[in-house]
């Protein structure tokens, strides 16, 4: 592992990472879980391999955790 030093800071989310964001959290605040992709695009008025690419930029920053295979499968473990 490399020192501290020379570790990078991952990026903050874009503007539309963070909508993908707070629309996963109102929507579990309103039906009590995280919705699936197709939900959340569905949700969001966008295209589903938009919602997709979000949540793996947003996986790769260390802003969600994704468990496959599991129907609604994502958390959230970083706040904006």
């Amino acid at each position: 592992m490399p020192p501290a030093t020379l570790r990078r800071k991952p990026k903050p989310p874009t503007e539309r990472q963070t909508e993908v964001l707070m629309a996963g959290l109102r929507f579990r605040r309103e039906r009590g879980r995280m919705p699936t992709y197709r939900q959340l695009a569905a949700y969001m008025g966008s295209r589903l391999s938009t919602v997709y690419h979000h949540v793996l930029a947003l996986e790769k920053k260390g802003y969600i955790e994704r468990d496959l295979g599991v129907h609604g499968g994502w958390r959230i473990v970083k706040r904006v």
